[in-house]
């Protein structure tokens, strides 16, 4: 994988609910490359963008996620996103 000019794998804030697709996609993510940073909800997502905001470059979320945030509802429509569904 390419890393930026920074020479450090980019940032992906992971958002899944369910626990063996989170893993999975840990697994996955990981060995293409990627740093990660997970959240099992929505809130907690929230709480690591406020946070951490400058460093996470991509948000890779949940299509069904559970209420407060819908995916397509994140704050920062100019991060690129990711999405999956559990189904």
């Amino acid at each position: 994988m390419r890393h930026g000019a920074s020479n450090h794998p980019p940032v992906v804030l992971l958002v899944e609910d369910e626990l063996l697709v989170r893993m999975t996609a840990i697994d996955e993510l990981e060995e293409a490359g990627f740093q990660l940073i997970e959240a099992a909800n929505a809130n907690v997502a929230l709480k690591v963008l406020e946070a951490r905001s400058d460093e996470v470059q991509v948000l890779f979320t949940d299509v069904p996620m559970p209420a407060p945030w819908k995916a397509w509802n994140w704050p920062d429509r100019s991060m690129p996103a990711g999405r999956t569904s559990g189904c």
